[in-house]
């Protein structure tokens, strides 16, 4: 699918039935807009402490639209083969009978417990490079994997997969227009230049390692 304009991309998430949406109001908007009511698919929370039933889940149970949200225990780190992994979530699976499995990247094990258990599963890979794409998995019918870099989408796409999909990373921008600044925060802030974000702080941490 060819990269289009921002308002082209809300209007083509409009004639769609079904939608699995980040934390943003661009692409809550485009499914509560929607021509054609059906599932969507949400995170479980819209900021840090913040549940998302409070912020979405509201808007859009309107008619036609059915939300249930089931949380389910995840190690992050789980093997692409861990068969122990794999057995217990199909039974889980079973139990629940989820319409839809959502999880944020991509994970092989997640993936082919849902093929095996016929479940529709949708990853929001929001990582780069993200090195578990590179699996035989991928192809699995029941995936819908959703990439926010158009180059790895095209690299994939380019090669026959239809199980990715091209989809936008978004921000909350009514949050941050609501964000009040004082004139003094403006004096002590203000740059022209600015460098936003932090390095990993986890057990791997990367910023440790490279100290000389």
């Amino acid at each position: 699918m060819p990269l289009g304009k921002d308002y082209e991309d809300l209007y083509l998430m409009t004639l769609t039935e079904h939608h699995v949406i980040a934390n943003s109001t661009y692409s809550l908007w485009g499914a509560y807009l929607t021509k054609k009511p059906g599932i969507t698919i949400a995170p479980s929370y819209w900021y840090k402490d913040t549940p998302a039933k409070d912020l979405y889940i509201n808007n859009l149970n309107k008619d036609g639209h059915d939300i249930e949200l089931i949380m389910h225990p995840f190690d992050n780190h789980i093997e692409n083969d861990d068969n122990e992994f794999i057995e217990s979530f199909k039974t889980d699976l079973q139990n629940d009978a989820p319409d839809l499995v959502m999880s944020f990247n991509y994970h092989p094990a997640v993936s082919k417990a849902c093929n095996e258990s016929g479940i529709k599963y949708a990853a929001w890979v929001y990582d780069n490079p993200a090195s578990r794409l590179f699996s035989y998995t991928l192809v699995n019918p029941c995936n819908y994997v959703f990439l926010f870099d158009s180059q790895v989408f095209e690299m994939f796409a380019s090669q026959g997969i239809k199980t990715v999909y091209y989809l936008p990373l978004a921000s909350a921008v009514s949050r941050y227009d609501g964000i009040s600044v004082s004139e003094e925060d403006q004096k002590k802030w203000c740059g022209k230049i600015s460098f936003v974000g932090s390095l990993y702080n986890e057990s791997h941490n990367y910023y440790d390692q490279i100290e000389p």
